[in-house]
């Protein structure tokens, strides 16, 4: 697992590098670090031990809902050959879905930028899932997205408050 998330980490630099995002704090913004603010500032043992953490995370009655939206994801993905298109065109499809989806679903009052912020990488830990079980069910990789929403959900939207550096729940 510890390759496959080297592998992941290194395209991942790679593409924040090509995009011009540094990961540092944004002037003006000053939640933006107490969200999921991940990917270029953690170490690879942490992304594991945070992948393993989401591994545990159970899904609600919105599973099928999240799944819909995570695999209409993948297929624009995989219709649209320029990354930039998709980060566009997917990417924006993608969170205006789920946070339809939230609102209609979960009475509650969100912290919505970071909960749109922690959401932003829930398709980095498919991509692990998918370098961590090759070969394996599809089905699974799209569930751990799933499982990454609903850890974003109870941080941000539900309003339950836990720490990143707490194993399971």
């Amino acid at each position: 697992m510890r390759s496959a998330i080297v592998g992941l980490m290194a395209g991942v630099a790679l593409f924040f590098v090509i995009a011009g995002c540094t990961g540092e704090k944004v002037e003006n913004q000053p939640d933006a670090e107490s969200s999921l603010d991940l990917m270029p500032n953690r170490s690879v043992d942490e992304v594991s031990k945070l992948y393993d953490v989401i591994n545990h995370v159970p899904l609600s009655e919105l599973k099928d809902d999240i799944a819909k939206i995570i695999e209409e994801r993948i297929a624009c993905y995989n219709e649209t050959p320029i990354a930039s298109m998709r980060t566009s065109e997917c990417r924006k499809a993608y969170n205006l879905k789920l946070l339809t989806l939230l609102h209609q679903k979960i009475n509650a009052k969100p912290m919505l930028g970071e909960s749109v912020l922690c959401f932003q990488y829930c398709p980095i830990f498919h991509a692990l899932c998918r370098g961590n079980d090759l070969g394996g069910d599809p089905e699974n990789c799209v569930l751990q997205e799933a499982r990454c929403i609903e850890y974003c959900l109870d941080k941000y939207w539900r309003g339950t408050s836990f720490s990143w550096d707490e194993p399971g729940r």
